[in-house]
């Protein structure tokens, strides 16, 4: 707990900042603050740093959030989607093959895999797994 704060209000205080302003770079300190006490929060903070275009900082923080968490498939989810944002989409690519492997029922990962795939130039790849995704549904 920080200042008597748990995780939890400081990302509820982040997020109520975050709706109700325009400058989510005042709204990133506390969800700094709720990051650092629960690595589960950091898809929030993430998505607060690219509304204000400082990509790489929420790729950093998804990274370091998979590292405490690396069997949620939530946080690989966003650290591939900040990763996609930040154009790296070979490395996005491997994230969403994590959140595959993590959760097989969610479609959305292999779809974004695809999508990934088919950016980084693995055109064959994507569209063979758009392809299979297509038949399983």
């Amino acid at each position: 707990e920080e200042r008597g704060w748990r995780a939890e209000d400081w990302r509820a205080y982040g997020s109520a900042c975050f709706k109700l302003s325009a400058h989510a770079r005042a709204c990133v300190p506390a969800m700094a603050r709720a990051c650092r006490l629960s690595p589960a929060f950091c898809p929030e903070l993430s998505l607060a740093l690219r509304s204000q275009g400082d990509n790489a900082a929420a790729v950093a923080t998804m990274v370091e959030a998979a590292h405490f968490l690396p069997a949620s498939s939530s946080i690989w989810f966003a650290l591939a989607v900040a990763l996609t944002h930040n154009g790296e989409y070979h490395a996005a690519a491997r994230a969403y093959l994590v959140c595959t492997r993590l959760d097989p029922s969610d479609h959305r990962f292999s779809v974004n895999l695809a999508q990934s795939l088919l950016h980084s130039g693995r055109i064959h790849t994507g569209r063979r797994l758009l392809h299979k995704i297509g038949k399983e549904n």
